[in-house]
């Protein structure tokens, strides 16, 4: 009992730590059938986000279909330099993470939180569709019952892309040129992802499949058979019961049906007749007029970040897939000797552009913080760091600050400066640093993105709300702002070179490289019409990011200098938001209200969840090994995040409490996460623990640590593993002492029930067929088959030790994009037996 007590009070030390981060700072508004919650202070994006459903949630139910009046929760989390969204049909809630994204991203061009919203809201509105008799159950039980929810992933995001896409010509992934130019590349390079490979995720270029060639494929449908057909399509879909069991699963008889009802031909029909559109629109001579750096290319997905010295050198970020592991590095190339070099590897990923300054590179890297209000990352949440790499001094490293800001320019060697969004007005704050001394410059009335010093003056990309990104100037001598270049299109990648801003416009749905000479004032297209991003001038040639149907590339050519066709605009306001103001409220009364409503109503159990997502309840009935009915309730909560709580009582007698506390969390250092553990049943079984991750670059240690604090039981599991290109080593320990029952951490069990025991393991890894192909039905596709040969020795049934060899196979079976299996068939054999070996595990 004392050492209950130990536990207890160890928990309620915790809570004291961390109980006023976030319950208390919460306010929420209400209008019509939304209400919005949002950390304090950040009023304006709330009432952007509600001002924005009102504007055109109408016009997205009228395309889904959808005319139930439902009540969504939109949930607003800070999270620093992190930039996304969830849609939860089943909840009817949204969670939107507050930040512009850099303009070196693939989602900005128009206004980001516009564009996430009518995402967001879009998933809402086509999942949650049904009528006839899913309508009903639907109401009764929950949108557990919406047939529209087990529609194919393309089919998920396309509509969702395609909507984001809709309300203006500059704004959404399919208006900025980036997508089309993957399916052109693909195209052009005999890479065309059919229906199958379209349905479900890979590893390898361009990997968002069902995103770019969803959101593609649902813009044809709509705009040769007409926006109605999609919404008769949804229509039809959401009627009939059999989507909800069979899905896209056998399509000749759900998914293809329907299409053949209102498109008159099947899903595989019409991307063929979609495939041939594009194929005779493409015209794909001007592309072959570049050509790739000399680099190895070989399972480079992403490159990014691309920036040049005066010595004739390329730098950029990439980022190569090799099997079972991603890796990040920032490339150096030399241009007269067509040699490339990897001067730095990195966990994490670059927050922004890359400078050189004195044979020193300048570059910021993503890492954690506990600086957000949020639930989603437990409180954690992004900024930068920004360092430098001396390249005359073996490419040593050094940190220089780390603030969560947007991107930063170096004016010499002593003096930085940076920029810093201030998500409460939306507006963009100047810092100097020098000295190790930070001083705010200025405040300016708009975001600040991309900052380029030249002749005591910043150049920059910069946007009001609902504009598009334009080129700027600081003159630093007074701090004055001044316009440079607006469009209606979004401007980004700029570079200095020869007198003139070099940068990139997307026009005509193709991002292109553009020249403005700073004396005349004259703008110049210098790519030729190809598509070319973060472009590059290096004497007569234009070095840039291309597109390959295998991943993204850096390719050059010559320059061929045209006058511009830019459409200078004097306002590049597109999108009418309306400008209600809301009435802010405490939040906390509101959020608990919505655990009276369960989002899963059903014979068998109930679900429900507070508005914010503090809470989370659920109760079930089943029957145990006995035949014995047993109900179940269970609570979690993260109403003290960063510490997550669970609790769950049954009626034969159960009682458990779990936490989990992330004491560290960090994207760039060894050490990647720290997690406390702590459970107890409020009698004899208490436990404590921790598990650990140490990742750097190819290598991975994981450990997981659990004491038995009644019986002083220990349990301890390590994994060590390495990834070379094509194979991945890993060893493995395991020790158990006193405990009743076996942990439940372990991945290599050949037996169980002893309390005692070591195992030790090394296992090898490899790919051994690369299928990615469908079968059996259209919808059903297996990705790769994966070899694994293991050697163990263990006590784990005796007390001598026992070595046992492995030999398997692994693969990955999608289910229509929603559901993946993993299967592992083989053998365990030693010099007396032979142990067949079965594994089935199952993924949403």
């Amino acid at each position: 009992m004392k050492k209950n007590i130990l536990f207890i009070v160890l928990l309620l030390s915790i809570l004291n730590i961390f109980a006023y981060t976030t319950i208390f700072e919460w306010r929420y508004l209400k209008d019509g059938r939304f209400t919005i919650y949002y950390p304090q202070g950040q009023y304006l994006y709330a009432k952007y986000a509600m001002n924005t459903l009102k504007e055109y949630a109408q016009v997205i139910d009228q395309t889904t279909g959808n005319k139930r009046e439902q009540h969504v929760n939109i949930v607003l989390e800070d999270t620093g330099e992190f930039h996304n969204g969830l849609a939860n049909p089943l909840e009817n809630k949204l969670k939107l993470f507050l930040n512009t994204p850099p303009t070196s991203g693939s989602f900005t061009s128009q206004e980001w939180l516009n564009m996430l919203v009518i995402h967001e809201y879009t998933h809402h509105s086509h999942l949650t569709h049904a009528k006839m008799e899913p309508l009903l159950l639907s109401r009764i039980f929950g949108n557990v019952f919406s047939p529209n929810l087990y529609s194919p992933m393309w089919i998920v995001e396309g509509i969702t892309v395609r909507n984001e896409s809709y309300f203006s010509p500059y704004m959404g992934r399919l208006n900025n040129g980036y997508y089309t130019e993957i399916i052109n590349a693909q195209l052009r390079d005999n890479k065309f992802q059919n229906h199958i490979k379209a349905n479900y995720y890979l590893d390898d270029f361009p990997m968002g499949n069902y995103y770019i060639y969803g959101g593609a494929f649902v813009k044809w449908l709509s705009d040769v058979y007409g926006e109605d057909k999609l919404t008769k399509f949804f229509d039809k879909y959401g009627s009939n019961l059999a989507n909800i069991i069979f899905g896209s699963l056998i399509p000749k008889y759900t998914l293809d049906r329907t299409a053949n009802k209102v498109f008159d031909k099947s899903f595989p029909e019409l991307f063929e007749q979609w495939k041939n559109y594009l194929e005779l629109s493409a015209n794909f001579d001007k592309d072959m007029i570049s050509q790739n750096i000399d680099h190895q290319w070989d399972n480079t997905l992403l490159v990014s970040n691309l920036t040049s010295d005066d010595q004739n050198r390329l730098f950029f970020f990439e980022t190569k897939r090799y099997f079972n592991h991603y890796r990040n590095q920032i490339i150096s190339h030399d241009i007269g000797l067509q040699k490339s070099q990897i001067i730095y590897k990195s966990n994490s990923t670059l927050t922004t552009n890359m400078e050189i300054h004195d044979n020193t590179l300048y570059f910021s890297e993503e890492e954690s913080d506990f600086l957000g209000n949020n639930l989603e990352f437990n409180g954690y949440s992004g900024t930068s760091v920004l360092k430098k790499l001396n390249l005359d001094d073996n490419n040593s490293t050094s940190m220089i600050l780390q603030a969560p800001f947007k991107d930063f320019t170096v004016a010499n060697t002593k003096v930085i400066y940076y920029t810093i969004e201030d998500i409460n007005s939306m507006t963009s704050s100047l810092y100097k640093f020098t000295n190790n001394h930070h001083s705010l410059v200025k405040n300016y009335p708009f975001l600040i993105s991309e900052l380029v010093y030249h002749d005591n003056k910043i150049f920059c990309t910069y946007k009001y709300q609902n504009s598009s990104w334009d080129i700027g100037v600081i003159s630093l001598s007074d701090n004055s702002f001044s316009e440079v270049i607006k469009t209606k299109s979004q401007e980004k990648n700029l570079s200095i070179a020869n007198n003139q801003i070099i940068f990139t416009s997307n026009q005509g749905n193709k991002s292109q490289a553009y020249s403005y000479d700073l004396t005349t004032k004259n703008i110049d297209i210098i790519s030729n019409g190809f598509y070319a991003d973060m472009p590059q001038v290096i004497n007569n040639n234009l070095y840039y990011k291309s597109i390959s149907g295998s991943g993204e590339r850096i390719s050059y050519a010559e320059i061929s200098t045209s006058p511009s066709a830019l459409n200078l605009v004097d306002d590049s306001r597109l999108i009418t938001i309306m400008d209600d103001d809301y009435e802010e409220h405490n939040a906390v009364g509101e959020s608990l209200t919505q655990l009276m409503i369960p989002y899963i109503r059903q014979p068998l159990g109930l679900l429900t969840s507070d508005g914010i997502g503090y809470f989370d309840i659920s109760s079930m009935w089943y029957l145990d090994n006995s035949g014995k009915g047993v109900i179940e309730a269970n609570l979690a909560t993260k109403i003290f995040s960063p510490l997550y709580l669970n609790y769950f009582i049954t009626s034969n007698d159960t009682n458990n409490l779990n936490a989990n506390l992330r004491l560290y969390n960090s994207q760039i250092n060894w050490l990647n996460y720290l997690d406390l553990l702590g459970q107890t049943d409020f009698d004899n079984n208490n436990y404590l623990g921790h598990q650990v991750l140490f990742r750097k670059f190819d290598s991975t240690l994981i450990n997981k640590n659990l004491f038995d604090l009644e019986d002083n039981g220990y349990a301890n599991k390590t994994i060590l593993s390495h990834n070379f290109k094509n194979v991945q080593i890993s060893g493995i320990y395991e020790k158990v002492e006193k405990f009743d029952e076996s942990p439940n951490f372990s991945e290599n069990k050949i037996y169980s029930g002893k309390s005692s025991y070591n195992d030790y393991g090394l296992v090898t890894d490899f790919n051994l067929v690369k299928v990615r192909n469908g079968f059996w039905t259209p919808n059903i596709a297996m990705r790769d088959i994966d070899l694994s040969l293991g050697i163990y020795q263990n006590n784990y049934r005796s007390d001598d030790n026992v070595t046992y060899f492995k030999v398997s196979a692994i693969s990955d079976i999608f289910l229509a994009g929603l559901l993946q299996f993993k299967i592992e068939s083989g053998i365990y054999f030693n010099e007396n037996k032979v142990r067949p070996l079965i594994r089935f595990g199952t993924e949403f």
